[in-house]
């Protein structure tokens, strides 16, 4: 509407000074997350939209030390899946963002291909990563499923290792990089209800983003 697009913008450009980006970069990629995640966007309205995400881009940069072109990359790279597959916007930049340390920009397209291919994988496992309603299991609620047939840790279980690739091929890459990861389940579910910091005190208070 007329009256959200200035405070959009207003948002978008504080974006920008909290993580080094031009207000351009930092509005393109803002319209780019507004069409990745149309629906969120629509439920809690565009302007409280892009607060959020501005919040969540300034923690990314503190927690996993990516640029915005990076994660931009990211997600383009993904081309969509998560969303496809239900997934909001803090669990694919949570696991991307995780993803993208070991992966680097491998990280959107092992991750990509491992949702396609998830529900096949899971049947060669015996197991099944939908819920009772048919829909995609969190990365979490996966990891927690796998970990409780193969423990707690795979360093060193060949076996294990094998069975995992033989399920997802090279996108077993992802679940290995996360397994054991209950930073991301904090990430995900807790940080951006309880430990959000807004962007606008992260400017405020001079933070080394």
């Amino acid at each position: 509407t007329g009256d959200e697009l200035p405070k959009v913008t207003r948002v978008a450009n504080l974006m920008a000074a909290a993580v080094g980006s031009s207000a351009a970069e930092s509005s393109e990629f803002m319209g780019q997350m507004f069409g990745n995640f149309r629906d969120e966007a629509d439920r809690m309205g565009k302007v409280q939209f892009a607060e959020q995400l501005a919040d969540k881009m300034a923690f990314m940069r503190q927690r996993f030390g990516g640029e915005m072109g990076v994660v931009k990359d990211l997600m383009e790279g993904a081309r969509g899946v998560g969303t496809n597959y239900g997934i909001g916007m803090n669990e694919q930049l949570a696991v991307m963002g995780e993803l993208q340390r070991t992966l680097g920009t491998e990280a959107s397209g092992s991750y990509e291909g491992f949702l396609t291919g998830a529900e096949d994988g899971a049947k060669k496992l015996g197991m099944s990563f939908k819920n009772s309603a048919g829909q995609m299991l969190s990365m979490p609620e996966i990891l927690t499923k796998l970990q409780a047939k193969y423990g707690d840790s795979i360093a060193g279980n060949v076996g294990a290792q094998k069975a995992l690739d033989d399920a997802f091929g090279d996108s077993s890459a992802v679940v290995k990089q996360l397994w054991g990861n209950v930073d991301m389940h904090i990430y995900i579910h807790t940080y951006y209800k309880i430990y959000r910091i807004p962007i606008y005190i992260l400017i405020q208070n001079s933070l080394q983003l």
